[in-house]
């Protein structure tokens, strides 16, 4: 999963508006995720994503498409899914073959997923229960909440949210570019640090680190983390992450040796290994890019229509 290519690094205006973005960013993934993860680990419910994904993609890719499966009433029809390999599963979340596919035969077994000999699908089933129209319904008011706080913060000053796609809400199509671009940030993390774990709970940390900072002290904390970050207890992000505590010191001790972090008695600060601080600045500046496209694509398909009215008034006007 590539993104776009970062502008060029030397603009410092751009730079400045993507770590500004980070943050909003950060707390749409991780909300995400929690909507998402029902009664599953955090591995499983990364996988389960994924392969859903994967299997809509032919969809996500065709703006026809998307509009004529848009929304609750009119859900693509099974035969329109296209079956991913577990072998593809495991190499995109960058895990060992074995543990993927113990995993979805796990999912078989419990009626979410359907193993073929064309590859691994969510079955029709799963997409009609009540409790996963649920997690569409609040996914897409997520994404309509992201849209709103991205406008507040200049973000997207140059999309435009045409109509005509309002009434019923496009939740499906909301849906596919949602899990896009959430899994396209995950393995950017997944890449830097090794494992969904691992990446995901650093991502955890920045979001304790960062939290209530404003635009002027993001950017001294993207240049001094240990000096600006809120240190993060692991007894307070393992319970937001579900893990125990005894899980979380493990990850967080690896991430420790591996660089990634600075502990203290008050806790702990993400930081960057000083090889990855050029790929710290090309991700924010590739995450800018990625929201900025998504919403584009957002736009272009009328999805954002029914966000507009509300994203109009005071500081959102930008919009």
């Amino acid at each position: 999963m590539s993104g776009p290519g970062p502008p060029p690094a030397h603009d410092p205006q751009r730079l400045a508006l993507a770590w500004r973005t980070a943050p909003l960013s950060i707390d749409f993934i991780l909300d995400i995720r929690a909507i998402s993860r029902r009664d599953r680990d955090l591995i499983d419910s990364l996988l389960f994503a994924t392969i859903i994904a994967s299997n809509v993609a032919p969809l996500t890719q065709d703006p026809g498409l998307q509009l004529a499966y848009a929304d609750l009433a009119s859900p693509a029809p099974a035969e329109m899914r296209r079956p991913v390999s577990v072998n593809a599963v495991a190499q995109s979340m960058r895990i060992p073959f074995e543990t993927a596919r113990r995993r979805v035969r796990r999912m078989e077994k419990a009626g979410i997923l359907e193993v073929t000999a064309r590859g691994v699908t969510v079955p029709q089933s799963i997409l009609q229960r009540p409790d996963f129209i649920e997690g569409i319904l609040q996914r897409h008011d997520r994404i309509g909440q992201f849209y709103r706080e991205l406008c507040a913060a200049g973000v997207l000053t140059a999309v435009v949210a045409a109509g005509g796609a309002g009434d019923p809400p496009p939740v499906l199509i909301t849906n596919r570019l949602t899990w896009e671009y959430v899994l396209r940030m995950a393995d950017e993390m997944i890449a830097m640090t090794g494992d969904p774990l691992s990446g995901l709970i650093l991502m955890k940390i920045v979001q304790h680190n960062i939290r209530g900072l404003g635009p002027d002290e993001l950017t001294v904390w993207a240049r001094n983390p240990v000096a600006a970050g809120l240190p993060a207890r692991t007894s307070s992000f393992a319970a937001e992450l579900g893990l125990s505590p005894e899980t979380a010191r493990r990850y967080v001790m690896s991430l420790e040796t591996a660089g990634f972090l600075h502990r203290s008695t008050r806790g702990a600060v993400a930081i960057a290994p000083p090889e990855e601080a050029p790929a710290l600045e090309r991700m924010a500046l590739d995450n800018l890019a990625n929201v900025q496209r998504t919403f584009a694509r957002l736009g272009q398909l009328g999805a954002l229509a029914g966000f507009e009215d509300e994203a109009r008034p005071g500081a959102a006007a930008a919009c």
